[in-house]
């Protein structure tokens, strides 16, 4: 490295060291380079994503989502997360390919309600 540097090297036209420094909250890797969509939350409060139909947890955020637009984040290790101005929102059910199968499980939930 030393023979590179003596070779290619050349000295810096100001001495003043001009990085900027690291902002707390940017050095997030995982979230730097996933994949985010948006998505509308429907009025059950489901979205459907990579053909899979998620369906939101009934807190109140999420209902006060429904017709609106959220970010699905998927992450290259696989993780997934539905996030609204930067707060993930928790999921009742992981996923459902086949709405049927959604509104089967909808309705076992319901019961498990009353």
């Amino acid at each position: 490295m030393e023979k590179y540097n003596a070779r290619f090297a050349k000295a810096p036209f100001d001495d003043r060291d001009v990085h900027r420094a690291l902002v707390a909250g940017h050095d997030d890797l995982d979230d730097a380079f996933a994949w985010k969509e948006e998505r509308s939350v429907s009025m059950n409060l489901t979205l459907q994503y990579d053909q899979v139909l998620f369906i939101l947890e009934p807190t109140g955020i999420a209902r006060s989502l429904a017709r609106k637009r959220v970010t699905v984040i998927d992450c290259p290790d696989g993780r997934l997360a539905i996030r609204h101005n930067g707060v993930d929102l928790p999921k009742l059910l992981g996923g459902v390919n086949h709405p049927a199968a959604a509104q089967d499980q909808i309705e076992r939930h319901c019961h498990l309600l009353i």
